[in-house]
């Protein structure tokens, strides 16, 4: 019984490490300011040196649009004010 809780622990753990979560990026573009936004790994978050949050939390709201990208997943590309 306690071997079976120190693996589930093990493992849960690992799986919480891998699992997506959101990261967002600042860029400017022609002077403006675009926040990306996109629900993935801690690795490829900081392949991009993306940041945990949401763009909300920067205050960019404004949709733009959907970009896919490459073995990573769909991210959402705001406009700051």
């Amino acid at each position: 019984m306690f071997l079976t809780k120190i693996i589930y622990f093990l493992l849960s753990y690992e799986i919480n490490k891998t699992e997506p979560q959101m990261y967002y990026k600042i860029i400017t573009n022609r002077k403006k300011d675009l926040c990306i936004e996109g629900n993935v790994t801690k690795k490829i978050a900081k392949t991009y040196n993306a940041i945990y949050g949401t763009c909300y939390e920067y205050n960019c709201t404004h949709f733009k649009k959907t970009y896919m990208l490459p073995f990573s997943g769909k991210v959402y590309i705001y406009n700051c004010n």
